[in-house]
């Protein structure tokens, strides 16, 4: 299909074809586009990672398709959802000709999860009510699987997004009266607003949506306190002016007349119930909301819950913002004759236990980071340091038990973890530290066949030098992480150059050559004159090489790489590969 017929098919409103181009532009920032059209209204489902940018995208798509000018495409509705979520975060719709009408305008959040321990000792009512979706969703599922629908939810800033699907659209209206009348009774504080798609499934966008708002019990209270207070009011005793006798000044009204004391007793009565009745009112009002900050503050504790699951840094971090919130929240609650403050200070001290807890687990976390990222270091000071801070995390892990001394599963977890580090660096220490001993014992052992050169040996000797040296370098090669020692780099090329020196002392003892000479122009010679700048005598016009001579220059060449492996920081040696161990 060539850009112009893509084009074209979009302007008279196919919908792949809008995708299609939609797609080009959003496909480089991670999103991916797909489109529907039916009755007039054009659907636009838009996915990535993250659900994207209600603010950015809505009015973007709303422009294109407008400026496509499709006399098909009335309006179009904009969802915006994360990859593999079944519910839009957000959506939006839009009159093609005409200003924007926005439907919803709900930003995005996850899904807070019920699966920790404290939420689980919850009623599914309770924690639907503390606004748990994965409870609420399941109590909406109880009437709408009799219908063949099941539900999911999402809640983010008051609004409760709700899915249904079945293998037919769902009802709108029956759904819609189910739905509410599950929601009301519910009495979820945490519920402003509620947002219903109807879809069936595996289709990509919602046949139908709905949305409407939840009468919270605070109105309904304060609309029973007005209806109180008014009738209060009504009921109220009056005194006319009239009926009250001239007394004298000094004589108390009350005992001017008995009939005006019965009267003042009344009034008495009526104000003290007055009274009673609206410090009744309040008290239930104030204790209400005291109810909801509590309800705010569990809200944030189960979502600081499930983000302590997460082993990052940057999770931890909000978890302990999400505890300091709640913390901040209960300490707003005042004491006072029937108030829930003792269940507030309840909640406070268990609260701030958790965060100590959350605290805790994001030090060792640090910890433990630390050290994994010091895990593939060669440095035993470094690797020591980072088992000193695994030690000190199970410390501080280990702390962490329950009343009755058991570790909860996160804890017991972040044990497996810490200790699964530690172990790996204390198995790398125990072979840095083999390796270390092992490259001072070559060291020497090279150092020694050196000093006994300087003295002198024989040919037999030096072989039986020879073989002792392969050996111990074979077995050097079998410890783990010998092929990154500088060390063992320089010692396998000083030995190249000692098997060398064996060749060329060979080659004398097998040729007829006499008085320790040897033609430079043959095959070992070229050898020593070109890598090793061995100098030549010239004897009747043909080049010779000495044999001490050949075998100076080929020691001394050994003596320096083992010199350089005594410092191998100073020297950047080559890895050896198993190459050079085949050659050797």
């Amino acid at each position: 299909m060539t850009q112009p017929n893509i084009l074209e098919l979009a302007k008279q409103g196919d919908a792949k074809a809008i995708a299609l181009l939609l797609n080009r532009q959003l496909q480089a920032k991670g999103i991916t586009a797909a489109a529907s059209l039916k009755d007039g209204c054009l659907q636009v489902m838009l996915e990535s990672a993250e659900a994207p940018s209600q603010q950015v995208l809505a009015p973007w798509v709303s422009k294109s398709i407008a400026g496509l000018g499709a006399a098909s495409i009335e309006k179009v509705k904009v969802y915006g959802r994360q990859t593999g979520a079944k519910v839009p975060a957000w959506s939006q719709e839009f009159e093609v000709a005409g200003p924007n009408l926005p439907v919803a305008n709900v930003t995005e959040g996850r899904a807070s999860s019920s699966d920790n321990t404290e939420s689980n000792q919850l009623s599914l009512k309770e924690r639907a009510k503390l606004g748990d979706v994965e409870a609420i969703a399941s109590l909406l599922n109880l009437p709408l699987q009799n219908k063949g629908i099941s539900a999911t939810a999402s809640l983010q800033d008051g609004c409760l997004q709700v899915m249904l699907e079945g293998d037919r659209v769902p009802d709108e209206e029956a759904s819609i009266r189910i739905v509410r009348r599950e929601l009301t009774n519910l009495k979820a504080g945490a519920i402003a607003s509620v947002k219903v798609y109807g879809q069936q499934v595996g289709e990509d966008f919602p046949a139908w949506n709905r949305e409407f708002e939840i009468a919270t019990e605070v109105d309904s209270l304060e609309g029973k306190i007005e209806v109180i207070a008014s009738q209060s009011a009504l009921s109220k005793p009056s005194i006319r002016k009239k009926s009250l006798p001239k007394v004298s000044k000094t004589i108390p009204l009350y005992q001017a007349n008995p009939q005006n004391q019965n009267l003042f007793l009344k009034v008495g009565v009526a104000v003290g119930v007055l009274l009673i009745v609206g410090s009744g009112i309040s008290i239930v009002f104030f204790r209400f909301k005291q109810e909801q900050t509590i309800n705010k503050a569990k809200i944030l504790i189960v979502q600081a819950m499930e983000s302590e699951r997460g082993s990052s840094i940057e999770i931890l971090t909000k978890s302990e913002q999400q505890l300091q919130e709640a913390i901040v929240l209960l300490t707003t609650i005042n004491d006072f004759p029937g108030s829930v403050y003792p269940k507030a200070q309840s909640e406070l001290a268990t609260t701030r236990t958790r965060l100590q807890v959350v605290q805790a687990i994001a030090k060792a976390q640090a910890l433990i980071v630390k050290s994994e990222n010091s895990e593939g270091a060669s440095d035993i000071n470094v690797l020591k340091n980072s088992e000193k801070n695994l030690q000190e995390a199970l410390a501080i892990l280990g702390r962490l038990t329950n009343v009755d001394g058991s570790l909860s599963p996160q804890i017991q977890s972040e044990l497996d973890i810490t200790r699964n580090v530690l172990e790996k660096v204390t198995k790398k220490i125990k072979e840095v530290e083999e390796i270390q001993t092992a490259e001072k014992t070559l060291i020497d052992q090279f150092s020694g066949v050196q000093s006994r050169l300087d003295v002198g040996m024989n040919y037999r000797d030096y072989s039986e030098q020879l073989r002792e040296l392969k050996v111990s370098i074979d077995k050097f090669a079998r410890l783990a992480g010998s092929n990154s020692s500088p060390v063992y780099a320089k010692l396998v090329e000083a030995f190249k150059h000692y098997d060398f020196a064996l060749d060329v002392w060979q080659y004398y003892i097998e040729s007829d050559e006499k008085y320790n000479l040897f033609p430079a122009t043959s095959t070992t010679g070229t050898v020593l004159v070109e890598e090793y700048q061995v100098p030549t005598d010239d004897i009747l016009g043909t080049p010779y090489i000495s044999l001490n001579r050949a075998l100076s220059k080929i020691w001394s060449r050994a003596d320096s790489q083992i010199k350089e492996a005594q410092q191998p920081e100073k020297s950047k040696p080559k890895e050896v590969t198993k190459e050079t161990q085949q050659q050797i």
